[in-house]
């Protein structure tokens, strides 16, 4: 007796594990294309702040050129010099103000510009942060609010060679105006002292008030958001020591 081979139907498909697979596949490509163009946009934002930065300070050394200062006639930063934001293809993505906003002498012969990222916007989550630029045309990357930066400052090239040049000062203690300033040496003011070395380039070592600065040397107090490249003892938060 013959029996007849019975052929099962092969089914054609994928089974729950391949599809899960794919999903996942198909899931990884679809977020590293997203974050290539968020770092494409960025970059292409970042250079059009530049861009804008540049023109300002040209905008700057004109007013200069014609006054012999970079303030008006009352010391104040002049009007219109800047614009308030800077728009990319998806609308405002920094903010742009002087620094300090309120000037002092000093800034007769110095300014800084600083193009902050918009909250919520693409350049909010930019690795290059706050762009800084000053009357040199350098433009520093990752500043602080303080126009202060997490690397080596421009102010460093005032202190060069253990030569002090304006408006630099070779120390500072005691007094009003460290704050917003470039001290080649140390700085010790605030916190139960007079004035502050708040928003500062600071060659040596930091006492006191010292937010937002930058510190070469140890810092000892309010060293709140500063980048310190030695030790920090006291109000240590939001400090970085890795822009040394």
């Amino acid at each position: 007796m013959w029996l007849k081979n019975n052929k099962i139907p092969m089914i054609f498909g994928f089974s729950l594990l391949e599809i899960v697979i794919g999903i996942a596949i198909v899931a990884t490509l679809a977020l590293l294309g997203i974050s290539i163009y968020q770092s494409y946009s960025q970059k292409s934002n970042r250079e059009i702040a530049k861009t804008v930065l540049r023109q300002d300070a040209a905008k700057m050394e004109q007013h200069y050129s014609q006054y012999g200062s970079y303030l008006d006639n009352s010391n104040t930063w002049p009007d219109n010099y800047i614009e308030s934001y800077i728009n990319g293809t998806t609308g405002a993505i920094y903010s742009v103000s002087f620094v300090p906003a309120v000037p002092t002498l000093a800034n007769q012969q110095v300014f800084n510009i600083l193009a902050s990222p918009v909250q919520d916007s693409i350049q909010s989550s930019d690795p290059s942060g706050r762009l800084c630029i000053n009357q040199t045309g350098n433009i520093l990357e990752n500043a602080t609010a303080n126009c202060a930066t997490t690397g080596n400052s421009w102010n460093s090239d005032l202190c060069a060679g253990n030569i002090t040049t304006p408006p630099a000062v070779a120390t500072c203690a005691y007094d009003d105006n460290c704050s917003n300033n470039t001290i080649c040496g140390s700085c010790s003011a605030g916190n139960g002292f007079p004035g502050s070395c708040s928003g500062s380039y600071i060659g040596g070592a930091c006492s006191g008030d010292c937010s937002g600065s930058f510190i070469v040397g140890n810092c000892d107090g309010n060293c709140s958001n500063s980048t310190v490249c030695g030790s920090c003892s006291g109000d240590c938060s939001g400090v970085n020591q890795n822009g040394c």
